[in-house]
């Protein structure tokens, strides 16, 4: 699960079609804004889940306390 949540070129599929819809109805962006926008927010998740991981890498297993009695965790 780490593995593909860190796989940026997943994480690019998936946000090029965000992307591609927000420069088509937001009137703030056009089709050109495309690439530097599609950029900025693949970096901007690339540096939000090397955060996670460290932050879940310091606190051990109790994380998983934020998920107790959630269908996730036993």
């Amino acid at each position: 699960m780490m593995a593909k949540a860190r796989d940026l070129n997943l994480v690019r599929l998936m946000a090029d079609e965000y992307v591609n819809f927000v420069c088509h109805i937001n009137p703030h962006f056009s089709d050109a804004d495309f690439c530097s926008l599609l950029d900025a927010v693949v970096e901007y998740y690339a540096v939000h889940i090397d955060s996670l991981v460290e932050m879940f890498a310091f606190d051990g297993e109790e994380w998983k306390l934020g998920y107790s009695g959630a269908l996730l965790i036993d």
